[in-house]
């Protein structure tokens, strides 16, 4: 039956080729615009890999709308000499807000004064009573001199700076920031926050509002009068230099793919046509794979984003395939003849290897993790549609190159069959070998795999970038990591606060505080500000004589300090009320879970636990979900490790089903199954031997190396079982030829990420580099040893046979 259809098949397409190819052409023109919108909607924000009803991640967009979230950029100027920022950076400011993309140029702390003049309220008790010992201590040093002797067991009060910078090291709360002004240490660097005037901005015009910046300072003679550099960094510059540098990664992904492959398809056909027919039916379905996209999903993540550099590599591999074949055939056939004797052959074997690699894809689609999900969506129907244009338009420019009477090549290049020939002599040794290697990467993997939990060491690496940021923070001084809480009922406050307390109890525990606006007004006043009193008399006429100029700086602010008023919610600044009450139209106040600063929590492993401790908390049957950077990014590892530990296995298992419909012996199916799994050890060795490791970009290679190796022995073992003589010999020349050309097309197609500036996209090219060489080495060099290997046993058991009769 199978054979009278595709007979029918070729019949008909031998009749309205011309046509076909013309609509099919026409849809991929029509398919050319949403391809070109999909690219230029590259969602980089790690919220966007988990599933839209993730808890994490509605209680996130909750928040960010009841937020008063003021995009823009901040610009960070530095300066050559220390303090004469003061002086140019509001008359900078000023000059900012001719600007139509700029709303407001702010270059002071808001509420300064007020936390200026009573943060030493916002200590507690105890805190102050701390600081009042220290002080003491310092002063007394000062007066006994040589003569001081520190009864003290802990050492590390003698190794700071006497009086100097005190603010900071005894870290009182609000009151720790040295200046009105956002300027670091040394006053050489003040920023500015500069906001935009719309709420939600896109990336055009985020792109417009860097450019009139960037054109407005050019043009202040002040900046370069005075030798003031600029830097840019949050917010628009971030998001823009994020995606500059994925888009600049990928068009080199995109060139080396190109012109990798290019190479390997003339080196093997020796015919520029070849490029033709294998090109043309690709390119047609990556713009039918992608505005499919774009209809169905809307936008790439920062995982899927590189999949037009993968399907190039993995869609051209059954052109090589058909293509081979299709020469091979023409040699002795007639067109239609070939046709049909290529779709039976090739054209099966590139079905079962399609399909098994479109299915394990198929199966990424029903996990939580986004970069899974989608990755396999997309890799799915690339590769499905692939199939199609393969075995609809390459067959029509077949026909239509035969019509104008242009025939097969003569010879064809065969780059393994020197090196193959002299290999199969020494099958036995090769199988010897092959088997320690592998024992020695299943025993490493259990020793030396590891996952990379460090999101530091995975991030795009952007030089400037870096330099602008670090001055950013420095001047700023106020990024956090604290997670937000909405709260509807505010009853829910002294409960939340409790739990969050007994939470902070725990041994290890990496959660250090709560606050709501409830805990901007101070307690205990009575009680504090005599402390405070007691405090301000040890600094009498006597100590101030034996301070020096810093130090005498720094205790005449400090003294400002000490006459605090009784505070109340009235007298609180305006940008207290903004920051926990925030947009007024979405109903409850925000609150916020402040972790330990000393913890990394660019590390997974600490953002897992700080997730594990607040991700959800439940009072009064009530559940809420905190949400932050950090916290978005614990899950997207949770949901990734998850999601992996079950897709894998269920991956394989489809992968043996698919084998075992298509060669109906359990025997067979194990036996091409060798290969992948060997290929698979193969990896993990290198793995450990370079010391790779995996991260939640690269271990979306594990599920694809399943359809992606197995697709070499099944392409292998089809030809060979096809043959009658000499078939491991025709298979290595043939097959083999064309296997090794379609892996070499494959590692391209990865290999560009190699030379990514982002991190986790570069691991993602290696590990898949790394992953098709060892399928591709097992399945052309362990794979075919093995078969002469037990063609030489079961000739010397028919010998024997023979010899016995």
């Amino acid at each position: 039956m199978m054979k009278n259809v595709v007979r029918r098949y070729v019949h008909c397409l031998c009749k309205i080729y011309f046509p076909l190819f013309l609509l099919l052409i026409a849809l991929s023109i029509w398919a050319a615009a949403p391809t070109l919108k999909l690219f230029k909607s590259i969602d980089t924000n790690l919220s966007r890999l988990l599933p839209e009803d993730n808890k994490t991640v509605i209680s996130g967009d909750l928040i960010n709308a009841k937020k008063i979230n003021n995009q823009g950029v901040t610009l960070v100027f530095e300066f050559p000499e220390p303090k004469i920022g003061e002086q140019y950076i509001p008359t900078i400011a000023k000059y900012l807000k001719q600007s139509e993309y700029v709303s407001e140029a702010i270059y002071e702390r808001e509420g300064f004064d007020f936390f200026q003049k009573n943060g030493l309220l916002y200590l507690d008790l105890k805190q102050l009573e701390e600081l009042y010992d220290e002080v003491d201590q310092e002063i007394q040093k000062k007066k006994l001199g040589d003569l001081y002797v520190d009864f003290e067991e802990d050492t590390t009060a003698n190794e700071n700076n006497g009086l100097k910078d005190f603010r900071s090291r005894f870290n009182l709360g609000f009151s720790a920031f040295p200046s009105r002004y956002y300027n670091n240490k040394d006053e050489t660097t003040y920023s500015i926050l500069v906001h935009s005037p719309v709420e939600s901005a896109d990336f055009p015009y985020m792109l417009r509002t860097m450019q009139d910046l960037e054109n407005l300072l050019n043009n202040l003679p002040l900046l370069k009068e005075k030798n003031i550099t600029v830097y840019y960094s949050g917010g628009f510059a971030t998001k823009l230099n994020e995606y500059n540098t994925l888009m600049h990664d990928l068009r080199i992904a995109g060139i080396i793919a190109m012109i990798g492959i290019t190479f390997f398809l003339t080196w093997r056909f020796r015919r520029p046509d070849a490029l033709l027919y294998i090109f043309i039916p690709f390119f047609c379905a990556l713009t039918w794979s992608f505005a499919l996209t774009h209809h169905v999903i809307g936008s790439l993540n920062i995982i899927t984003s590189f999949l037009f550099s993968v399907l190039f590599g993995l869609g051209v591999d059954f052109g090589i395939h058909l293509l081979s074949r299709f020469w091979e055939e023409m040699q002795k056939n007639n067109i239609e003849d070939s046709l049909y004797t290529l779709l039976m052959t090739a054209g099966r074997s590139c079905i079962t290897a399609g399909t098994t690699t479109a299915i394990t894809f198929l199966l990424l689609v029903f996990n939580d993790f986004k970069g899974f999900s989608e990755f396999g969506f997309i890799a799915c129907t690339g590769l499905l549609l692939s199939i199609v244009a393969y075995f609809v338009l390459m067959p029509c420019l077949f026909l239509i190159v035969n019509y104008f009477k242009i025939g097969p090549p003569v010879k064809k290049v065969e780059p393994l069959i020197h090196f193959f020939d002299s290999l199969i002599p020494h099958s036995k040794l090769i199988v010897r070998i092959s088997v320690i290697l592998l024992l020695v990467s299943l025993i490493s993997s259990f020793f030396f795999l590891h996952f990379e939990y460090d999101f530091k060491k995975l991030n795009a690496r952007i030089e400037t970038a870096s330099i602008a940021k670090q001055k950013m923070r420095e001047s700023v001084q106020g990024g956090n990591t604290n997670a937000v809480i909405l709260l509807e009922d505010e009853n829910h406050l002294p409960l939340l606060k409790e739990k969050i307390d007994e939470i902070k109890k725990e041994d290890g525990a990496i959660t250090a505080g709560f606050f709501s606006y409830a805990d901007m007004v101070p307690t205990d006043y009575t009680k504090k500000t005599e402390i405070i009193n007691r405090i301000e008399k040890l600094f009498d006429s006597e100590v101030f004589k034996l301070l020096d100029e810093e130090e005498k700086k720094e205790v005449d602010e400090f003294q400002k300090m000490f006459h605090p008023q009784r505070v109340t919610q009235e007298q609180l600044p305006a940008i207290v009320e903004e920051t926990f009450f925030g947009n007024k139209k979405i109903p409850g106040q925000l609150a916020l879970i402040k972790p330990d600063s000393t913890i990394e929590l660019d590390d997974g492993k600490n953002a897992i636990r700080f997730f594990n401790e607040i991700g959800s908390l439940n009072v009064d049957g009530k559940t809420y979900y905190p949400s932050s950077s950090t916290l978005v990014f614990a899950e997207v590892i949770r949901t990734m490790l998850r999601d992996s530990k079950r897709t894998i296995p269920i991956a394989f298992i489809a992968v043996f089903l698919i084998l075992l419909i298509d060669f109906r012996k359990l025997k067979e199916t194990f036996f091409v199954l060798i290969p992948l799994l060997s290929g698979f050890l193969l990896m993990f060795g290198g793995m450990c031997l370079f010391q790779i490791k995996l991260n939640f970009y690269n271990i979306v290679v594990l599920p694809s190396m399943l359809g992606l190796g197995i697709d070499y022995s099944v392409h292998f073992y089809h030809r060979y079982v096809y043959e009658d003589h000499h078939a491991l010999k025709i298979a290595l020349h043939k097959t083999g030829s064309a296997i090794f050309i379609t892996a070499m097309t494959t590692i391209f197609g990865f290999a560009g990420l190699i030379f990514a500036n982002h991190a986790g996209l570069q691991s993602l090219g290696i590990l898949a580099t790394l992953g098709i060489s060892s399928c591709m080495l097992t399945s052309l060099l362990f794979f075919p040893c093995l078969i002469a290997l037990i063609e030489k046993r079961h000739s010397k058991k028919s010998a024997l046979t023979e010899t016995s009769k």
